[in-house]
């Protein structure tokens, strides 16, 4: 999908069918995309390669086909493993996630999990967050 290089998915396995959660599971999901150098300046920070598929609008609103990211609230600086990132929450069919983007070489990074505040597996999420190497 567009820049989607590679993704995967971790499900903790108390919530490994939908008759644990729904059909709606929460999950810690790990993205790389590659950069368009064909349509960026070779010196895009990580702050504009986000502002540009984000939007504050809710999920489902009618926006650029860039936009991935619904929902959005201020981005704030964070890490993932050791490189410097920006985390920010949003939204996708009613679900709350929290989403760590960081960019390394010629990709960006986006590490998220679902269902924020409605199941707690935090602790799993910053445990894989900060020692995250790549």
């Amino acid at each position: 999908m567009r820049e989607r290089l590679y993704s995967i998915t971790f499900q903790p396995p108390f919530w490994d069918s939908p008759e644990a959660c729904g059909y709606q599971c929460p999950v810690i999901s790990a993205v790389v995309y590659g950069l368009e150098t064909h349509n960026a300046s070779t010196d895009e920070t990580l702050r504009d390669w986000l502002v540009r598929r984000t939007t504050p609008e809710p999920f489902g609103t009618d926006v650029d086909e860039a936009v991935m990211y619904f929902g959005v609230t201020a981005p704030t600086e964070t890490t993932l493993g050791v490189q410097p990132a920006l985390g920010f929450y949003h939204e996708a069919m009613g679900i709350r996630i929290y989403t760590v983007v960081a960019a390394r070489g010629d990709v960006v990074i986006a590490f998220s999990k679902t269902h924020v505040d409605q199941f707690e597996f935090e602790p799993i999420y910053e445990l894989m967050r900060t020692h995250a190497r790549f």
